[in-house]
């Protein structure tokens, strides 16, 4: 029998709102997780870390094309440490980000596809980026000449194309909900050019306030790592919904 070694509290919360005017569809999304793992007998470790918010800006129009404008800005609430032992056997930390460091804003001129009530598919093909990159002791600089420098940050600016997913709480079943909240960005055609995040939960409803979600989050972004950036969760937990009609 394995001992249990570590736990993890998870938070996260959710908020779309939609008004309807004469001449454009407003949509508000805000999206937070953050959670923390506690090893037995040790330390509290940050484990997850981001906040999201997104305004669209659909035309009111009654065909299933239309054009929108979306902004999109993303970051971090906590201070992110990276712990290493020393040559002293000494555990140390090295700070690697914070509020707002590193972000993404990108404002988008797009073609949208509505496939249902609260969900589209949109092509940017006119997006302006701009990303601040946390400085810190050993951190890999941008091959490209930055925007800006300020002391904890590069601040980069990019101008290409984009699409945005966003699927919000579709009905497979009477009890499953599908959940996508994916983007890209690309202005060229090397490795350092493209970057995508791809976001999709399948929840199962067990009882009324009970679910069982799998969440699958993929992350490929070259100002960070060239590799591909993973993670799988499978929640089963209490979970509470508000939704004003």
């Amino acid at each position: 029998m394995q001992d249990i070694r570590n736990f993890i509290f998870l938070e996260n919360a959710d908020y779309y709102c939609k008004i309807t005017h004469p001449k454009f569809i407003q949509t508000y999304h805000f999206k937070t997780d953050l959670g923390f793992m506690k090893f037995i007998d040790s330390t509290w470790l940050k484990h997850t870390d981001s906040w999201k918010v997104t305004i669209l800006f659909d035309e009111n129009d009654s065909k299933t094309v239309t054009h929108a404008y979306a902004l999109n800005i993303n970051s971090q609430f906590l201070n992110t440490y990276r712990y290493f032992v020393n040559k002293m056997n000494e555990t140390e930390s090295q700070w690697r980000g914070g509020f707002f460091n590193p972000a993404t804003i990108s404002f988008s001129y797009n073609v949208s596809v509505s496939l249902w009530k609260y969900s589209s598919i949109m092509l940017g093909l006119s997006s302006l980026r701009v990303v601040w990159k946390p400085i810190y002791e050993g951190v890999r600089e941008p091959k490209e000449t930055p925007f800006r420098k300020t002391k904890n940050s590069f601040i980069l600016a990019h101008y290409g194309m984009s699409g945005q997913v966003n699927i919000y709480s579709k009905k497979i079943t009477e009890n499953i909900t599908w959940d996508n909240t994916s983007s890209f960005f690309v202005n060229g055609i090397s490795k350092d050019q493209v970057s995508f995040d791809f976001q999709n939960r399948i929840t199962f409803k067990l009882v009324r306030y009970v679910q069982l979600r799998f969440d699958t989050h993929i992350i490929y972004d070259p100002l960070t790592s060239y590799n591909l950036q993973y993670d799988q969760e499978f929640l089963v937990g209490v979970f509470y919904e508000k939704k004003n009609k």
